[in-house]
């Protein structure tokens, strides 16, 4: 399904990546790996959404200009604040463009706003944020954010020359976000019939409204996504692929939850998003990174509905205290999925 929409689009990338990549792969791949986790925690801050990453790339989806400029001056800042050496570009344009619902594992944005923010993030200083005149226009009433004009610039494949502008804070920090209104539908599924029944068995006695509750109260459907691996060494991709296996077995016997089998979980990272007639509400995703023989274990729980990131924790150690790590990681998940879905 397509739909036109009127979003803001943040592109950022790493300074001389290329380079480091061929001069210290190790290394660079820790710098990546801390780089994804960074935009996974600060896009979702301000209500954003990745919906695309290629090599250090970043392309972010937001419904407002005003949280996608919090978001890249939050991750400017972050990268300061932990004294972190990464250079960063982030270019920033709003406009309209086609989004179509490709899947559980998210959507895929085109359209001239797509191109005009990649072209901007590319003419960007490091650190830096620029946007172009149009996001610099909607916001010059929001005293916290300054914007400079940074020149007219011939971007790429566009037929005219754009003024595009440096963003600063005024002062202080980035604010916070407000926190995202939540709402799922699932806890509406009663028809009205369902709830005199229920109502019905309430008045004859307790024991029928715990049945009631009982047959109304569907299991949620979760999915284990395979978990991706990030490694030089590609022979160890098999520790990502079996702790994809040990969690799916572990989250089996739940029964608050319906597990997809992993043979559809597999098929959702690139299909249609539903088993059958009924579709996921929540599933989990994460990666497994090997640099130098230390893990670093990303995992988070997401609501499908909602593109909400419900849990995310991540886990850290030597290659040869795996099963420990593992153990926590099946522990922490099993009681968070028990407790909270």
């Amino acid at each position: 399904m397509k739909e036109h929409q009127l979003n803001a689009i943040l592109f950022s990338d790493i300074v001389g990546y290329s380079s480091q990549m061929a001069a210290d792969e190790a290394t660079t791949l820790d710098v990546l790996q801390r780089n994804r986790l960074r935009h996974q925690r600060i896009v979702t801050q301000y209500q954003g959404r990745i919906v695309d990453t290629i090599g250090d790339g970043h392309l972010c989806l937001f419904s407002s200009s005003l949280d996608a400029v919090h978001a890249g001056l939050a991750l400017q800042q972050d990268l300061h604040a932990s004294q972190d050496e990464t250079r960063l570009r982030v270019g920033i344009h709003v406009g309209d463009t086609v989004v179509e619902r490709d899947g559980l594992r998210g959507i895929r944005v085109i359209g001239d706003a797509v191109n005009t923010a990649s072209r901007i993030e590319s003419n960007a200083p490091s650190p830096g944020v620029w946007v172009s005149a149009r996001v610099a226009t909607d916001l010059r009433s929001h005293a916290q954010l300054t914007f400079e004009s940074a020149g007219m610039f011939a971007l790429k494949n566009l037929p005219e020359p754009m003024e595009l502008f440096q963003v600063q804070l005024a002062s202080g920090s980035v604010p916070a976000a407000s926190p995202r209104a939540r709402f799922s539908y699932r806890h509406q599924r009663f028809s009205r019939a369902s709830v005199l029944a229920l109502g019905t068995f309430l008045v004859v006695s307790l024991a029928g409204a715990f049945v009631a509750s009982q047959v109304f109260d569907e299991p949620e459907y979760l999915a284990v996504l395979p978990l991706e691996y990030v490694g030089a060494d590609a022979e160890s991709q098999y520790l990502a692929t079996a702790l994809s296996t040990r969690l799916q077995s572990h989250l089996a016997p739940l029964e608050n939850i319906k597990l997809a089998s992993q043979s559809n979980a597999r098929r959702l990272t690139d299909a249609s998003g539903y088993l059958g007639e009924e579709e996921v509400d929540f599933f989990i995703e994460g990666s497994l990174l090997l640099v130098d023989q230390q893990v670093t274990i990303e995992i988070s729980v997401v609501e499908a509905d909602a593109d909400a990131i419900l849990f995310s924790e991540q886990w850290q150690g030597p290659l040869d205290q795996l099963e420990r790590l593992e153990t926590s990681v099946l522990n922490t998940l099993g009681d968070y999925v028990a407790g909270s879905l």
